[in-house]
């Protein structure tokens, strides 16, 4: 049903991975929490061609990284925080997670 929805809005796609990620990060199942941010980060097209998607794909590099320090991933962790200041230049240090 997913791949339904998104079809009509993509950003749908964006914004129930992130809604997923949250809850596994919520009941502390990062892995999951990492594969729904993964899947967020890996449709970055979509924060091109989608109004609104760029903010969901920066707050998940954020949220990622986070979550792989939790999880003793630091490089990774590292890699992820590299990137969010690299979209992220000149802002907060932390994106507000609406």
């Amino acid at each position: 049903r997913l791949a339904a929805l998104t079809a009509l809005d993509p950003r749908l796609y964006l914004v129930a991975h992130q809604s997923l990620a949250r809850a596994y990060e919520q009941r502390q199942e990062w892995d999951a929490a990492i594969r729904a941010y993964e899947a967020i980060l890996d449709h970055k097209v979509l924060t091109i061609t989608v109004p609104a998607a760029s903010p969901i794909y920066v707050r998940a590099l954020w949220s990622i990284s986070q979550v792989l320090e939790k999880t003793g991933e630091a490089e990774r962790a590292a890699a992820y925080r590299e990137q969010f200041r690299q979209v992220w230049p000149g802002k907060p240090s932390t994106p507000n997670r609406e």
